[in-house]
């Protein structure tokens, strides 16, 4: 095999290199007479080295940097001949991405024919879970091009793009810290930080695509890309205290009982007398966001999402069973989890109490929505009607939020954009406080609580359950020696320990 002067690795399968006729590189006379070449060598297959056609120039750089972009070029064709790949399949991920894509908008299109002929979905996520939904894409689309089509961006070899045949594991494993260091510029405007759990929905939507190019035979395997913790400990939700959550009930409470919260219009009538008029749907939205705020203290699950359907609440998912008391909540398709959440025999009466008003405003409907807007809404762009989901109480939060913050300064509401994830308190902090007091007065077993609450066990270990050995102090100490309560210690004359006596009566 000829050898190369000046070589230099460009990545683990190309080193490229200047080759001489007469003999090599032997002085500075002829040290431009040579031409660059690549040498290319693929797993289990043989090395080989072409050359590039480039003249070499001694000290310059750009004349390298031809070489390595030539050399990428050369290494991809050698590559996609071997592996037969078929020229028409593009081999980069941007191109992959985009194609992926579009063939999910349309298996999700085809799902929404058939729900909506009362047919079951046919289209299921290759290597995930569920079935393709417009909402799905959508998700998988913004995560591309905020985040993930970016990165790609830096792994451009030259005039080459981003390929998927070529890239390392090293290198793919590098988008979990480049997430994390360039948040979107909506996140940075709200001052959030990014989350463990978007990281992780891209690292999903990234094998998403690489499982395509394998379908196609354009990669021989799906890469195990390295993955962050589910949740780091500065990122966690910080939790409600006893006092914190009777402060909240009280003050929505108050909110729907008291007239001087409620809202009002003004108009002017035909003689130009101004009218105010107190408007009775602000007292209902109040009672609402006041069950809720009991309901889902009460039973753990995650907080309804605006925009995830599968996530809000119906009837249909509320069992009660009058002769044992058992009540629960089927949660069919809560962030992957299928489970049946338990419902605290003290949180009954509030369920019912929701069922009465929705039953008094004749809205009511066994497979209806839990939270519902009472009263139709319509305007040109969105609105609702009587009946439709309430998608979240987040206005009514950041509002209870933001008073209570005025009225207790040094009580830690604040909820505002910039504060530290870990440092405001948010819907899903009532189920870290339902998860919290199951394990800390309810005495729960942690591997049936996980399970009760969708929660993955190590997550409940790590960031809920707080050992106190004085709790436990009794059942610890159980089967140990006992001793008599009439013997004492005794010692001998040099003042050491010998054992108990008999205490002399």
């Amino acid at each position: 095999m000829p050898a190369l002067e000046h070589k230099e690795k460009v990545n683990q399968f190309v080193t490229i290199g200047v080759q001489y006729k007469h003999g090599g590189y032997k002085s500075l006379d002829n040290a431009n007479k040579g031409k660059w070449s690549a040498r290319i060598k693929y797993p289990n297959r043989k090395p080989m080295i072409r050359s590039l056609g480039i003249p070499y120039k001694n000290g310059s750089d750009f004349n390298k940097r031809l070489a390595v972009a030539a050399a990428e070029k050369l290494a991809l064709e050698f590559y996609e001949k071997a592996r037969h790949v078929d020229p028409s399949e593009p081999t980069s991920f941007r191109l992959l991405a985009t194609r992926w894509i579009n063939e999910a908008e349309v298996k999700a299109e085809a799902n929404e024919n058939l729900l909506a002929k009362g047919l079951p979905a046919q289209h299921e996520v290759k290597g995930g879970r569920g079935y393709w939904t417009p909402l799905l894409v959508k998700q998988s689309e913004i995560l591309l091009r905020k985040y993930i089509l970016p990165f790609f961006k830096t792994l451009d070899r030259g005039v080459n793009e981003a390929d998927v045949t070529t890239m390392t594991p090293q290198e793919l494993d590098g988008i979990s810290e480049w997430i994390f260091n360039n948040p979107s510029p909506e996140m940075i405007k709200k001052g959030r930080p990014v989350s463990p759990s978007l990281v992780l929905k891209a690292i999903t939507v990234v094998r998403h695509v690489y499982r395509y190019a394998y379908e196609k035979n354009i990669v021989s395997q799906i890469p195990q890309i390295q993955r962050p913790k589910r949740q780091l400990k500065e990122r966690v939700r910080r939790e409600i205290t006893d006092k914190e959550y009777e402060t909240m009930v009280a003050w929505t409470r108050n909110k729907y009982q008291d007239d001087s919260y409620l809202g009002e219009i003004q108009y002017r009538d035909l003689e130009g007398v101004i009218w105010r008029e107190k408007v009775t749907t602000y007292r209902d939205y109040q009672y609402l966001f006041h069950l809720f705020l009991l309901i889902l203290a009460n039973c753990g699950i995650r907080p309804p999402t605006g925009n995830t359907p599968n996530t809000w609440i119906k009837w249909s998912h509320y069992t009660h069973d009058k002769k044992t008391g058992i009540t629960t909540l089927h949660r069919p398709s809560e962030k992957n989890h299928d489970y049946k959440a338990l419902i605290l025999k003290s949180a009954v009466p509030y369920w019912e109490a929701l069922r009465k008003f929705q039953k008094d405003r004749k809205m009511y409907h066994p497979d209806g929505y839990v939270f519902a807007h009472p009263y139709t809404f319509e305007k040109k762009k969105g609105g609702w009607k009587k009946g439709d989901p309430i998608k979240s109480f987040a206005g009514q939060w950041r509002r209870m939020c933001k008073e209570l913050d005025e009225l207790y300064p040094d009580s830690g509401f604040n909820c505002e954009n910039g504060v530290p994830q870990s440092q405001r308190i948010t819907p899903s902090s009532l189920r870290s406080f339902f998860i919290t007091k199951r394990l800390q007065e309810g005495d729960a077993n942690i591997q049936k609580l996980s399970l009760a609450t969708g929660t993955n066990y190590d997550v409940i270990m790590e960031h809920y359950f707080k050992f106190a050995t004085e709790k436990e102090y009794d059942k610890l100490t159980k089967g140990t020696y006992t001793r008599a309560d009439n013997l004492v210690p005794e010692y001998n004359e040099n003042g050491y320990y010998i054992g108990h006596k008999q205490v002399e009566e």
